[in-house]
């Protein structure tokens, strides 16, 4: 492309990129293939668990961008869901389904809205109210479950273990309601990065637990709202009314009260919903986490990958899914851009079944949020320019190295992932599960 051709069509552009993305492991195929293999490794790591711990009330659940099928290897990080069933937090005492387990009543007064105080009112038996009896704090004659004291203890099945993942796992500090961390490289794997030249960044993993939540009264009313629009579906409403929720440890930041709250989780139905994306609106989110992570995220640490989750979610909900076509791809990316422009000018972005739960409260300081408005003005004036200079202008190379280089470690990432998955073909899902053990 030369100056005097100018900028290609919308349309051209959003093809070339589809293409580049489906070379980089975001095809169909290759999207339902992570989709299925993370469900897979989820079922072995939970059955592993269930047996190293000698305790079937244990289910770990592989959860985000590795899952949904829109995460690279080492270039995402895994999310680890450790849900104890031992314990159930129910809206009414009559919810709760055994008197043996250790109970909780959601207490939703003077917490933020998405956020809960969990009160308890049934001790379960003496030895699942002994594993979290540390954790309750006591306040006008009740006991209350601390998020912050539930936090001080790591009780991570690798922590006291003297296997080799045991052995090679270091631990961050806290991370709102997770524990990352990461397990040391052999020096095979550091020996064969060498000779490869991959540089890629190393696998972390967020360790978040959790416990099993019913909150009717907020599925309800999002089930019910929104009725003219056509995404997601009624039936698709109704699949996720069935769908486990959690609540995890962390209070809302600006809560006087923080350290005792908990929020309310919908992963297992956000999961859901990504899941039925058609793959341009696949690559339309994969597109958006890359501009947070390269262009925006660096401005104000508060544009994330989930909020450009919940960003898309309600444009597929704005407009027809007849609009969403591979060769749209780039006018979607820009619809998209002037809703979250539209969001920081205005400090609001709700989230997508909490719906009175804004994620952009008390966030994004004035200073971040002019820089950012100057930032996405900035793609959305010049982001056809930029692109097509970037797919057809060989004079112009010099300008890209960065992005070259962020998509060869996609495409090593991507080649890394195929074979992990190829690896995880091998097993059935019984060794797969005595393979993670071990």
């Amino acid at each position: 492309m030369t100056e005097t051709e100018g900028p290609k069509s919308k349309e051209t552009l959003s093809v070339a990129i589809s293409y580049l993305l489906d070379h980089l492991g975001y095809s169909d195929q290759r999207i339902k293939e992570r989709c299925y293999f993370a469900a897979k490794s989820s079922f072995a790591k939970c059955e592993s668990t269930k047996r190293i711990l000698k305790n079937t009330e244990i289910e770990k659940i592989f959860i985000g961008s590795q899952s949904d099928g829109t995460g690279l290897t080492r270039l995402s990080d895994i999310d680890m869901l450790q849900v104890n069933h031992a314990v159930i937090c129910v809206e009414n005492a009559n919810d709760v389904p055994d008197k043996r387990l250790v109970a909780f009543k959601l207490d939703y007064k003077s917490t933020p809205t998405g956020y809960s105080q969990l009160l308890l009112i049934n001790k379960g038996t003496d030895e699942r109210f002994a594993e979290i009896k540390y954790a309750l704090v006591y306040r006008n004659g009740k006991q209350y479950l601390s998020s912050d004291r539930f936090m001080t203890r790591n009780d991570d099945v690798f922590l006291k273990s003297k296997g080799f993942i045991g052995r090679n796992t270091c631990y961050y500090p806290r991370k709102g309601p997770s524990i990352p961390k990461y397990v040391k490289e052999t020096y095979l794997e550091q020996f064969a990065n060498y000779c490869t030249g991959f540089d890629l960044p190393k696998q972390s993993m967020d360790f978040i637990r959790a416990f099993p939540c019913k909150s009717k009264s907020l599925l309800k009313s999002w089930s019910q709202s929104n009725k003219t629009s056509k995404w997601p579906s009624q039936k698709m409403k109704d699949v996720i009314m069935t769908l486990p929720m959690h609540v995890v440890p962390v209070g809302h930041k600006t809560s006087r009260n923080r350290g005792n709250e908990w929020r309310v989780s919908f992963t297992m139905a956000e999961q859901y919903l990504v899941q039925s994306f058609n793959n341009s609106q696949v690559k339309l989110l994969v597109l958006l986490k890359l501009i947070a992570k390269h262009l925006l995220h660096p401005i104000s640490p508060d544009i994330t990958s989930y909020i450009m989750k919940h960003v898309t979610f309600w444009i597929l909900a704005k407009h027809a899914e007849a609009e969403f076509k591979l060769e749209h791809l780039y006018q979607q990316t820009e619809i998209s851009l002037l809703f979250l422009k539209s969001s920081i000018e205005s400090g609001k972005l709700l989230h997508f079944i909490a719906t009175k739960r804004n994620l952009f409260e008390q966030k994004i300081s004035k200073a971040h949020k002019t820089k950012l408005l100057e930032k996405v003005t900035f793609l959305l004036d010049n982001g056809q320019s930029i692109v097509s200079q970037f797919l057809w202008d060989t004079n112009e190379l010099g300008k890209f190295l960065v992005v070259r280089e962020e998509i060869k470690k996609m495409a090593i990432a991507s080649a890394v992932d195929n074979t992990e998955n190829f690896k995880t073909t091998l097993f059935s899902y019984k060794s797969f599960s005595d393979y993670m053990e071990n």
